[in-house]
């Protein structure tokens, strides 16, 4: 009468030490990988991503509720994950010294469900498969889709604006109606919305249906109402504050008209599902003796597990420190006084750079400008291209004709470089800048980040470049200013990044 007891109660502690196992691999590679979490960790507080404070508590409570499952599993490390663990330490590495949080991001995370399935087994990682693949849900890349929703939100409303013949025009993502202009802007893209629906739709799948292609469709539904609805949002936010003089929705009241709009949208998806939803199946767990598990090969995989990611972060630690600023030298330019102090009406916002050379050069009619920035450890907001980094005026892709330009060198070879021409009055501009990794030149700053890669793959230090030359002078001479920038050009040898 007593042995029925005594095995449920061996197989609750048997199911919660494998929780605990769990747990104890999640902290692993959260302490291992620290900066890139703390990074995480600094981005879910961002209002787009502040879901996963709510998806990382039911993550973990999913797999504790399937404890008594997980309990009568064999434990068999599965080592040829092993091979994935280091594809994706070398893609944290990559991520990290690139400055590519999406990939450093990707990779951490991702090493949670390697390390579960390499250390506890295919039947553990079986068993508890959905919320690994939830995990996926707190990587914070959902951003990147605010460009093409702005898009398509300004197309839908100018679709119901023209469908309900209100009078606007429109300016890319400016909208002018009678009673006011309105911007499409990223906070109006709706991706905050619609990440945060996506998810609690997975959820939501997971829980009542029991058939994959039942669940995607709930998920594609929930993307595609959303996005809609942000559309029609927008529409009835512009209608209305245009009618009332902006007495409506001209303030932060649209902003919590929002919260409603999309909570409702939410809930009548939720009740719509909840209709057509599957009964859950009966639970029954046999009543059998706990799975088999050797701790030698428990331990021996756990120990090859960390020794892959602590290898990767040393290397990436050692990478970091063998890279010196260098020391930047400003040119001596035949034809033209010595530097002075930066004498341009604009300045390179190039932030964190570990050294940078500024200086302007005054040549007969001319004027010259000589950038050089060097990046050698680079991370999230310090990094030569990203967001927050310009070497040059993003406004010189508006205000003049952008061309690569093949530039003869004075040993025969050539440097392509992003040109600008510019003409103002009397005046014009002439300016060349291009990038160089440990070197190697280019004007693409996409091909510069592969370069940025494959030193990192190579376990190489990186060192990563912009230059920039300007010159400035009467718009009558063009050839003087190609001239004087070509000469500007030979002076920076040998250190213009070949």
């Amino acid at each position: 009468m007593s042995a029925i007891p005594h095995a449920a109660a061996v197989r609750m502690e048997r199911g919660t030490l494998v929780f605990g196992a769990i747990l104890a691999l999640l902290a692993t590679v959260v302490a291992l990988f620290n900066q890139s979490f703390v990074a995480i960790w600094d981005l879910w507080q961002l209002s787009t991503y502040q879901y996963a404070f709510l998806m990382l508590p039911a993550t973990l409570y999913l797999i504790w509720t399937q404890r008594r499952e997980l309990a009568v599993q064999e434990i068999t490390p599965s080592w040829s994950v092993l091979a994935v663990l280091v594809v994706l330490t070398l893609a944290w590495q990559v991520g990290r010294a690139t400055a590519v949080q999406a990939v450093e991001h990707t990779a951490a995370i991702l090493a949670v469900p390697a390390i579960v399935l390499l250390v506890l087994g295919r039947r553990i990682a079986h068993t508890i498969m959905f919320p690994l693949v939830l995990l996926l849900t707190l990587i914070p890349i959902g951003e990147a889709l605010t460009p093409t929703l702005m898009v398509i939100t300004a197309e839908i409303a100018s679709f119901l604006l023209k469908l309900f013949g209100v009078p606007f025009t429109r300016d890319g993502q400016f909208m002018s109606l009678a009673g006011g202009n309105f911007l499409v802007a990223d906070v109006c893209s709706g991706v905050r919305y619609l990440l945060a629906s996506v998810v609690l739709a997975l959820l939501f799948g997971y829980l009542n249906f029991r058939s994959i292609r039942t669940r995607a469709l709930f998920i594609a539904l929930t993307a595609v109402t959303f996005i809609i609805g942000n559309g029609v949002r927008a529409f009835i936010v512009m209608t209305v504050a245009s009618a009332t003089d902006m007495k409506y929705f001209g303030g932060r009241d649209h902003v919590f008209f929002g919260m409603g709009f999309f909570a409702v949208l939410l809930l009548l998806l939720f009740w719509i599902g909840s209709r057509y939803a599957d009964p859950p199946p009966p639970k029954q767990i046999a009543e059998t003796e706990p799975g088999a598990v050797d701790m030698r090969k428990v331990g021996a995989a756990f120990l090859a597990a960390a020794l892959v990611l602590a290898a990767g972060l040393i290397m990436q630690t050692q990478r970091a420190r063998a890279a010196a600023p260098p020391d930047l030298r400003l040119p001596s330019i035949a034809g033209c006084e010595q530097p002075i102090e930066w004498q341009a009406t604009w300045t390179p916002a190039m932030k964190g750079a570990d050294a940078q050379q500024l200086a302007s050069y005054r040549c007969d009619e001319t004027v010259v400008h000589v950038v050089i920035v060097s990046y050698v450890n680079q991370g999230q907001g310090k990094e030569l291209i990203g967001t927050e980094s310009a070497v040059v005026p993003r406004e010189w892709w508006e205000l003049g004709a952008q061309t690569r330009q093949n530039l003869a060198l004075r040993d025969g070879g050539t440097l392509q470089v992003n040109q600008t021409r510019i003409a103002r009055g009397v005046d014009s501009m002439i300016a060349w800048h291009w990038f160089a990794v440990n070197g190697r030149a280019t004007p693409s700053g996409p091909v510069a980040k592969v370069y940025e890669a494959l030193a990192a793959l190579a376990f190489r230090p990186i060192e990563s470049r912009a230059y920039v030359v300007s010159v400035e002078g009467p718009a009558a001479a063009p050839q003087a200013l190609q001239a004087r920038a070509q000469a500007t050009l030979d002076s920076l040898d040998p250190w213009r990044g070949r």
